[in-house]
C-alpha cells in the first residue's frame, strides 16, 4: 500500500542507521568519504533528512556493485 503522506518519503538520519543497520556516526563518516548521499533536506538548524527515493536508490546501487564483484571474482 502506498502511502501519500510526504512525511513517510522523508527519512531522519537515525531512521537511515537503523534501516541500514549503521550508526548515524557512520553515516557521516561515509558523507564525508563521498560514499554516501548527501541529505536532502535540513530541518530546523540541525536535523539532516534524506527522501526515501534516495536512500533506496543507494541501496539498490550498492547491491549492483556488491553483484558486479562477484561477477568478476568468479
Amino acid at each position: 500500500m502506498k502511502s501519500d503522506n510526504k512525511q513517510d518519503n522523508i527519512l531522519l538520519a537515525k531512521d537511515v542507521a537503523n534501516q541500514l543497520h549503521i550508526h548515524v556516526v557512520t553515516i557521516w563518516r561515509y558523507i564525508e568519504q563521498g560514499i554516501f548521499p548527501k541529505p536532502d533536506l535540513i530541518i530546523g538548524k540541525v536535523k539532516r533528512a534524506w527522501y526515501k527515493t534516495t536512500i533506496d536508490n543507494y541501496i539498490k546501487e550498492q547491491e549492483k556493485k556488491l553483484r558486479e564483484q562477484k561477477e568478476h571474482a568468479a
